[in-house]
């Protein structure tokens, strides 16, 4: 059984949603609408929580929508370069493309940095024109109100809020995604810029030294932030270990030759001869 199914197909990239996504989705959205009834009582509480649940969905295709805007971003610019991008999966946490960017730190560096470029540029967009028509919308109690997720459903239909959630949702990538640590694209462009003075196998191991000690930081913030740090945190250990793991054994498969893995002598038997005779012959 896959884990992942295409939804639709865009600049020659297959986009697919991963099934935990799809789980994961209608139990958070199960809980939500709950919660949302929970909050009145009598006949109306069933399509207070139905409207509370739709809001929960609004903001999931928000998030989305961003997310695979970033991914996009990374793979134009990787396709520009000649580089394939077979598919796009989106799973509950993000966006992951199927890039496989060449050791070149040049390629790497615009590669990676596009993706919290493109996130800036939204918000570069969409702040003017909520301080042009909805100036009252940036005072800091408002903002709170409206961005933070405590309240964040009240009216998410309304314009000016669907904007401040797009700038929110943009900051919150972009600056999430330039944390030097793998595999956010922060730990990428470090290691680029490194390797355009250093060893490529040594600016990994540096990126990755670093990444872990962001990623012990983040597990002794738990108690002030949140159970969601320590997953953050081992997920961040975890892929920088794997990532100097890949980077090492590319490294090792460049210097071998095919004439010093390949089987050299070979010994045939006849097709007829029985499985006996064949055991005694290599005895």
């Amino acid at each position: 059984m896959k884990s992942s199914y295409r939804i639709f197909r865009i600049f020659g990239i297959d986009v697919e949603l991963h099934l935990s996504f799809i789980f994961i989705f209608l139990i958070i959205l199960f809980f939500i609408s709950l919660y949302g009834s929970s909050k009145d009582s009598g006949l109306g509480s069933l399509f207070s929580g139905a409207d509370y649940g739709m809001r929960v969905v609004v903001l999931f295709i928000l998030l989305f929508g961003i997310v695979l805007m970033h991914e996009l971003a990374h793979s134009l610019v990787a396709i520009k370069n000649n580089i394939k991008v077979p598919r796009i999966v989106l799973t509950p946490i993000g966006g992951i493309a199927n890039i496989e960017v060449p050791e070149n730190p040049d390629i790497e560096l615009k590669t990676s940095v596009i993706g919290p470029l493109s996130n800036y540029i939204v918000v570069i967009i969409f702040l003017p024109v909520v301080i042009l028509l909805w100036p009252e919308y940036l005072q800091l109690p408002n903002l709170y109100q409206y961005v933070f997720i405590d309240n964040v459903f009240r009216d998410i239909f309304s314009i000016p809020e669907i904007f401040l959630i797009i700038i929110a949702l943009n900051l919150l990538l972009g600056s999430f995604n330039l944390i030097p640590a793998f595999p956010m694209d922060g730990g990428r462009v470090l290691r680029s810029v490194m390797a355009l003075w250093l060893d490529y196998v040594e600016s990994t191991v540096i990126a990755v030294r670093i990444s872990q000690v962001i990623a012990i930081i983040m597990f002794f913030m738990a108690p002030f932030t949140g159970i969601i740090m320590i997953f953050i945190s081992i997920f961040i250990l975890i892929a920088g270990s794997n990532e100097l793991k890949i980077v090492k054994l590319r490294h090792v498969f460049h210097s071998v030759k095919m004439g010093n893995i390949a089987i050299k002598k070979i010994r045939y038997v006849n097709e007829h001869i029985s499985i006996s005779d064949f055991l005694k012959l290599i005895a």
